[in-house]
C-alpha cells in the first residue's frame, strides 16, 4: 500500500472512531480500504457513516452484534 493510501486509511478510521464512536467492527478497515480505491477519503467516510447508521443491513458495530451476526 502506498504511503498516501495508508495516510488516507488512517484518517478515515480515526474519523469513524472519534466522530461516530465505533470501537469494534472488524469489517470497517477492509471496507474503508476497498472504498478508498474508488473514492476520496471524505466520500469513503460518508459512505461508512451511512452504512453504520443502518447497522441491521450492513455490519455489526459492537462485539456482541459481531458474534451474533
Amino acid at each position: 500500500m502506498p504511503e498516501k493510501g495508508a495516510k488516507q486509511l488512517t484518517l478515515v478510521l480515526c474519523a469513524v472512531q472519534q466522530v461516530v464512536g465505533i470501537e469494534f467492527s472488524p469489517l470497517i478497515p477492509d471496507i474503508a480500504t476497498l472504498l478508498l480505491t474508488h473514492m476520496s477519503a471524505s466520500y469513503a467516510y460518508a459512505t461508512i457513516r451511512e452504512m453504520i447508521n443502518d447497522t441491521s443491513q450492513y455490519m455489526p458495530v459492537s462485539q456482541k452484534e459481531y458474534y451474533s451476526w
